[in-house]
Parts: C-alpha cells; sequence; structure tokens
C-alpha cells in the first residue's frame, strides 16, 4: 500500500466536505429548523407542522424540500448535459452558494423564517442538494458527505466483507469512511457550540451576521481545496513535460 493511500485528492475531499456539510447541517437547523440535506428529518417536520397547525412552517418546510430537489435535478442536468463532471466545478459553485447565504443579513432570532432567511434557507437547499449529489462516487466506494446512515451501512459492509475476504485493499474504505464519520461529527459540534456561544440579541453589524460568520469557516476550507487541486495540476503537468518523450 503506497505511503500517502489514504490521503489522496478523492479521500480527503471527502473529509473535509463531511466536516462542510455537518456545519451546514447545523447551521440550517439553528437558523431555519430544517436539515440541509436529512430530508427524512424534514418530511417528519412537515408532517407535523401539518398536524400541528402550523400552516406557514408547513409550507416553508414544503419550499425547501422543492428548493433541494430542483437543486438534484440542476445538478444531474449540469453533469449528464454538460462538462459538469470534475470536482474543481462543484467547489467552485459550492464557494459561490456559501458566500450568498454569508453575505444575506440574518437578526431574526432561531427558527423565525422572515423573507430574507427565507431565501438564506432555499440557497442552503441549493448547497445542500450539490453535496449530496457531487462528492458521492470516490473509485470504486460510494461516500456521502453528509449522510451518516448510508455511510455506516457502507463501511459495517466493508467491514464484514473484510473481515470474511481478509482483503487488505478494504482497509482504505473503512478508515476513509471513519474518518468521514468523525469529521461530520466535529462539524456538528463546532458548529453548534459556536452557535450557542454566540449572544443574541445585540445590535449593528454583529447583530446582522453573527450566525453567518460561522460559514467562513466552509468557504476557507473550499478554497484550500481548491488551491491544493490547483498546485495538484501544476505538478503533475510539470512531471509530465520534464518526463522524457519516446
Amino acid at each position: 500500500m503506497s505511503k500517502n493511500k489514504f490521503f489522496n485528492t478523492e479521500s480527503m475531499t471527502a473529509i473535509v466536505l463531511s466536516f462542510v456539510g455537518g456545519i451546514l447541517d447545523i447551521y440550517c437547523l439553528f437558523n431555519f429548523d430544517f436539515y440541509a440535506t436529512m430530508h427524512t428529518g424534514n418530511i417528519i417536520k412537515m408532517v407535523e407542522n401539518l398536524i400541528d397547525g402550523k400552516i406557514e412552517l408547513f409550507i416553508d418546510t414544503i419550499l425547501f424540500i422543492l428548493f433541494f430537489i430542483e437543486g438534484l435535478f440542476i445538478t444531474n442536468f449540469l453533469e449528464k448535459k454538460t462538462r459538469f463532471n470534475g470536482i474543481k466545478i462543484s467547489l467552485v459553485i459550492s464557494l459561490i452558494f456559501f458566500t450568498v447565504i454569508a453575505l444575506i443579513p440574518n437578526d431574526d432570532p432561531p427558527g423565525d423564517l422572515s423573507v430574507a432567511k427565507m431565501f438564506s434557507a432555499c440557497v442552503c437547499g441549493y448547497e445542500g442538494a450539490l453535496l449530496i449529489h457531487s462528492f458521492t462516487r470516490f473509485g470504486k466506494y460510494s461516500y456521502s458527505s453528509t449522510a451518516m446512515t448510508s455511510n455506516m451501512n457502507r463501511a459495517v459492509s466493508n467491514v464484514y466483507d473484510r473481515i470474511a475476504t481478509k482483503d487488505k485493499t478494504l482497509n482504505y474504505g473503512i478508515v476513509v469512511y471513519a474518518l468521514i464519520f468523525i469529521f461530520f461529527v466535529l462539524g456538528v459540534t463546532g458548529g453548534y457550540a459556536y452557535m450557542k456561544l454566540v449572544p443574541f440579541p445585540v445590535s449593528g453589524f454583529w447583530n446582522l451576521y453573527k450566525y453567518n460568520l460561522l460559514l467562513i469557516v466552509p468557504i476557507v476550507l473550499i478554497c484550500i481545496l481548491l488551491l491544493s487541486l490547483k498546485i495538484k495540476k501544476t505538478n503533475k503537468e510539470k512531471t509530465e513535460s520534464e518526463e522524457p518523450k519516446a
């Protein structure tokens, strides 16, 4: 096994984006009472709001789910009808989404949905769709940057196959799945800790963007990933140019 087997571009992208997905989910849950990617929970909330007579929240939940579905449709269209099939392009779009969300003022109490917050929530739905769709396939392993139930199922299957077949190549998938789970938990934990520690209410600029400052973390991480991909491509091109031609 190569020394850098567990730290190639694909695995590191999946691990970092699991951390980003954890931050996005806790940000959406705290601010909008929606999950960014876990729509089983959103459907349960939708039914709960309907039965409890909370019609406005019921409609808001439906809208959020519909924007997520629309995001999935758009990402599928771009992937199949255009050249939208590279990690780099996906990261650039994610960077744009997170920047838009971070710039939208957010001065309502957690759970209250103004027009601005609903627009922000819908952009989060697009970003959730992008995370779910664009980073699920790396080599022969299927990862999900946010759906931990699927990751745990696949990880246990890999562990079982490793024990049954004694195939050491399965170690790679087991380790990466474990790291994805750990970093998702770290993203949720860090995001929740920040949200709980932020004082409310306060005034001025801090009141408008105190929660959004959390999104600086995924923005910086995505920029680092883009930079690392650029450096890797440059080094690869340099190596190929230095190889003697036949």
